[in-house]
């Protein structure tokens, strides 16, 4: 199922209204309803689709990946890894959104791969 079904039939079955869900996760409800028909001309924020997943009670890395924030040349590689490894997608944001941690990781990637 994609992204749009998804959060739109987990709305129903919790039986809340667009405007309903739209004022618990502060967000425009016009937003909303093209993110559940998707009209969305761009992915949801990671931040969005954390609010969904938590209000919606649905998988943070399933909604992450049908959303589209992740290419889907790479989806089952991340599904897998994420499955596998529950702390492999906050891993990847934090690699992404601090740039100390990334020069970290990759200094000591390449001192472990130059002691080979």
């Amino acid at each position: 199922m994609n992204f749009a079904d998804t959060i739109r039939l987990q709305r129903k079955n919790l039986g809340l209204t667009q405007r309903q869900l739209a004022s618990i996760i502060e967000f425009d409800v016009t937003y909303l309803s093209k993110l559940e028909n998707g009209r969305n001309d761009y992915p949801p924020s990671e931040e969005i689709i954390y609010k969904l997943a938590e209000c919606l009670n649905l998988n943070y890395n399933d909604l992450l990946i049908s959303s589209g924030r992740i290419k889907s040349n790479a989806y089952l590689l991340f599904k897998i890894l994420g499955e596998t490894y529950p702390q492999f997608i906050p891993f990847m944001k934090r690699l992404n959104q601090d740039e100390k941690f990334a020069k970290y990781v990759f200094i000591t990637l390449g001192e472990n791969q130059n002691s080979k």
